[in-house]
């Protein structure tokens, strides 16, 4: 069961290879500040359910079941998955969380780089807005298309 105290602990990071069960393969993380640091195993999971600190938890609960909690301010939100079978760990998803993390790692050299290069107008503030939006919402576009290629509803 991953927990996080202060960003420091494992958590779940990635999802892919869905099945039509709406089942996907994560990949358990042990993270430092929230950054994803080494994997440790990969599982297969779905969602059980979802509820937040202020809302009742159901009477009955599935026997196999892992509690992923994450901190926002003073709420803390907690997701429920079943637990479905332990796999391999997965190569190409450990890669991209990898590539991911380093896209963003490259990201500021590449704004300052841009800073000295092009003028310091409106257009290049909007250009590199454009840009960091892009690519925080490519895992999710990722898994969108990947949900929708298996034909499992988002």
């Amino acid at each position: 069961m991953p927990s996080t105290i202060n960003g420091i602990g494992t958590r779940y990071c990635g999802q892919r290879d869905y099945h039509p069960d709406c089942s996907w393969l994560t990949t358990e993380w042990f993270t430092l500040f929230f950054i994803p640091i080494f994997p440790l195993r990969s599982v297969r999971i779905a969602w059980a359910f979802e509820r937040d600190d202020l809302g009742p938890l159901p009477r009955s609960m599935p026997q196999s079941r892992v509690e992923s909690q994450f901190e926002w301010g003073s709420r803390t939100e907690i997701s429920h998955y079943k637990f479905i079978s332990n796999e391999s760990l997965s190569f190409y998803q450990v890669l991209y969380v990898y590539l991911y993390l380093i896209g963003w790692v490259l990201f500021f050299p590449f704004i300052i780089i841009l800073s000295y290069i092009l003028p310091h107008n409106v257009i290049t503030t909007v250009l590199v807005v454009i840009i960091m939006i892009l690519w925080s919402l490519l895992p999710w576009l990722l898994r969108l298309f990947a949900r929708w290629k298996v034909g499992v509803k988002p």
